[in-house]
């Protein structure tokens, strides 16, 4: 009995968890076919107007980085709408079957974004869901 409450509870754990990944932009870059998302269920304002979320990347076919190939990364992030920085917190890039493959956690330091760079568009996007949520 034990057993089934425990697999219930953690069922409906990751139903409450689950990712909401909204394609924001697709391009080509170096060969390779680039999906971005946001998932939109991560999205957290921290001090005003500052807001942290979790960016997917795919990459077909994959991205090659000295003997690392990789098909996706995820990334946590944070924008600033109003000073149009991000800052990159965190990221890990997986291989074709989804195991990590490398990790980098820069130094969180934000960097001001490109007006037209796939990092604008991604703080559009995550800036205006967020005004209408």
């Amino acid at each position: 009995m034990r057993a089934l409450l425990g697999t219930i509870l953690l069922a409906g754990m990751a139903a409450a968890h689950a990712a909401d990944w909204q394609l924001v932009n697709a391009h080509l870059t170096n060969g390779s076919t680039v999906k971005d998302y946001v998932d939109a269920s991560t999205l957290r304002e921290l001090i005003q107007p500052r807001l942290r979320y979790w960016h997917k990347t795919e990459y077909s076919p994959p991205m090659q980085t000295g003997t690392i190939a990789y098909t996706a990364s995820r990334s946590q992030e944070t924008v600033d709408c109003i000073a149009r920085t991000m800052t990159l917190n965190s990221i890990v890039y997986y291989d074709n079957d989804g195991h990590p493959v490398g990790e980098l956690r820069p130094q969180s330091v934000p960097t001001r974004v490109v007006p037209g760079s796939t990092a604008d568009v991604i703080r559009e996007f995550v800036c205006r869901f967020a005004s209408h949520r």
